[in-house]
């Protein structure tokens, strides 16, 4: 997870710190690097239930799975504040070639709440599920 969050705030904060990216062009590198996240976040739900009740098989799984993705959103949602506000902002002392459009903000933005979804979701279906099973 803290690799992925590495690559989501390098993207965002790149063409602030005058790496050759515009917003643009970071945000399909960040919609790339959101399946494989999601994806990985699914695959340790399952493990971390796989046909038990609530005691899961990986007490401590489900406890990065609840905190991590929380922790990975709420850093990459700062970093796309920050980085839209000063890209954005008359008197920033950042200011990039090409400011980040809201379009741009806005998918992104889309997409880290998916992060939240995604587990929470899943989370949700398991331990209400688990109630109604045999």
């Amino acid at each position: 997870m803290s690799l992925i969050a590495f690559y989501g705030v390098f993207f965002l904060l790149a063409p602030l710190l005058r790496f050759p990216l515009d917003f643009s062009d970071a945000a399909p590198l960040i919609q790339v690097i959101f399946p494989v996240f999601l994806g990985y976040l699914a695959t340790a739900i399952v493990f971390a239930f796989e046909g038990k009740d609530v005691e899961t098989r990986a007490p401590d799984l489900l406890a990065s799975l609840t905190k991590g993705p929380l922790l990975v959103s709420l850093i990459l949602s700062v970093a796309l504040f920050v980085a839209f506000w000063l890209s954005n902002s008359t008197d920033s002392p950042v200011r990039p070639a090409k400011p980040m459009p809201f379009e741009v903000f806005s998918s992104l933005f889309a997409a880290i709440i998916g992060i939240h979804t995604a587990t929470t979701s899943a989370l949700v279906a398991y331990l209400f599920g688990s109630e109604r099973r045999p």
